[in-house]
């Protein structure tokens, strides 16, 4: 039996790259998530309005992590689900209709994405663009 394509094998390019919070190598599909876990609350806990002013390194933080390095509990997104640019738009336009979303990270996780010079762990572009979606530096 053959193996099922992987997303780049069937066309679609993969504009995204996860890097694990703890280890800092990429992680393959199938090995690990992004993911959030309200402090002390369940998934279907509401998030009181204020929680959504407090501070952003005061909030609970989305993770992205191996499986191994730390399984994540809560809200996961399987990194094989957010690989492109507008999966990651469609994970944003679906979480932003979740009560507790505007209690996390999230606005700050997309920041970091599109930052360049960011040495963070987390969704990484392959490439950075410039806004004739030209690779920068060429």
């Amino acid at each position: 039996m053959p193996a099922v394509a992987g997303p780049e094998q069937a066309g679609v390019q993969q504009d995204l790259l996860a890097v694990c919070d703890v280890c800092l190598l990429l992680i393959e599909d199938g090995a690990g998530a992004v993911w959030w876990h309200p402090e002390g609350g369940g998934r279907g806990e509401r998030t009181s309005p204020s929680a959504s002013l407090a501070a952003a390194d005061r909030r609970p933080r989305w993770r992205i992590t191996h499986d191994r390095c730390e399984p994540g509990g809560g809200y996961r997104i399987a990194v094989e689900r957010i690989r492109t640019w507008p999966a990651y738009l469609h994970w944003t336009a679906h979480l932003m209709t979740e009560d507790w979303f505007g209690a996390t990270d999230w606005r700050e996780l997309i920041l970091d994405t599109f930052d360049p010079v960011s040495i963070s762990a987390g969704i990484r572009p392959r490439a950075f663009r410039d806004i004739r979606h030209r690779d920068v530096g060429e």
